[in-house]
């Protein structure tokens, strides 16, 4: 059995769609849908300012960016789909996750994630 936390960060400009209890709920059902789709076994997510918190307890063999793909693109459809307020956005999420086998402090959190949001900056600016 093989487990951890995989941390999906929000576009900066939608940071906030999760204090929507309606969003937060329909997030949290999709989350849970897709977790059974895939055959993983999850707890429930932990919405904080600006990312999900989604603690895998058994991947049951798959990949974390297969489960973080799977569904970080299963809510962004359902929720663009669902709710004029998230539609209006460019994207949902940012591109890209974090994923740890141990438990992170909300420090190291913040630190990965504007490190993680830096080198895509970079690579973007490389390839042009």
């Amino acid at each position: 059995m093989n487990k951890g936390i995989i941390i999906c960060s929000v576009r900066h400009y939608i940071k906030d769609i999760f204090e929507n209890e309606s969003i937060r709920n329909r997030a949290t059902d999709i989350f849970n849908e897709q977790s059974k789709v895939a055959g993983i076994k999850m707890q429930t997510p932990q919405y904080k300012d600006d990312y999900v918190v989604l603690t895998i307890d058994d991947m049951c063999g798959k990949s974390p960016s297969k489960i973080a793909q799977r569904l970080k693109g299963c809510v962004s459809l359902a929720l663009r789909q669902e709710f004029p307020e998230v539609r209006k956005s460019d994207s949902f999420w940012n591109r890209g996750y974090i994923f740890s086998e141990t438990k992170l402090t909300d420090e190291e959190i913040t630190e990965k994630l504007a490190k993680m949001k830096t080198e895509r900056i970079y690579w973007k600016k490389r390839l042009h």
